[in-house]
């Protein structure tokens, strides 16, 4: 296995894990579950974590990809710089997540504003996890990218086969 390889298969547990986290801590904040919230914190802390090394297979799957004819320099620049965005609110996330547990454990007052503040902040990352991914994505599925109208030209496509079959 490639760092190509190994960068697709890791880097859908940070993205798919935060929007599990999201929703079980959002659950816990409407509830008003104290387990419901720590469990959607250490979610987001745990699947954040993973983001180290997609990040860091991303840098070594750039090498390998960006020498295949049809991969363009700038797909793979837009997406590192969306990754680069994207790992400001993972370090968010596991700072205020940790300071959300200690905090339970502590039993301080503000504990409450902390796991909101980790749900904004997970929300946003949510956000900015698709945009990392489907720039990702785009790198090597032409059929993704923004202004492709092969959707449109198949379904055209296949009218005018349906239309030469009733004829």
């Amino acid at each position: 296995m490639n760092q190509a390889h190994l960068h697709m298969v890791v880097n859908h547990f940070p993205i798919i894990g935060i929007i599990i986290g999201m929703i079980v801590l959002g659950v816990g904040i409407a509830t008003k579950s104290t387990l419901s919230k720590r469990i959607g914190g250490l979610i987001l802390i745990g699947s954040s974590l993973f983001a180290f090394p997609s990040f860091e297979t991303g840098e070594r799957a750039e090498e390998i990809v960006e020498n295949i004819p049809g991969v363009s320099e700038n797909l793979i620049e837009k997406h590192e710089e969306l990754a680069e965005q994207f790992m400001g609110f993972i370090w968010a996330i596991i700072l205020i997540g940790i300071l959300a547990i200690v905090s339970e454990w502590k039993m301080k007052r503000f504990t409450n504003w902390l796991y909101i503040s980790l749900f904004v902040v997970s929300v946003l990352a949510t956000y900015y996890a698709k945009q990392v991914g489907t720039s990702g994505g785009e790198i090597r599925h032409t059929e993704i990218r923004k202004g492709n109208d092969s959707n449109t030209n198949a379904s055209q496509e296949n009218k005018k086969s349906e239309d030469e079959n009733e004829d």
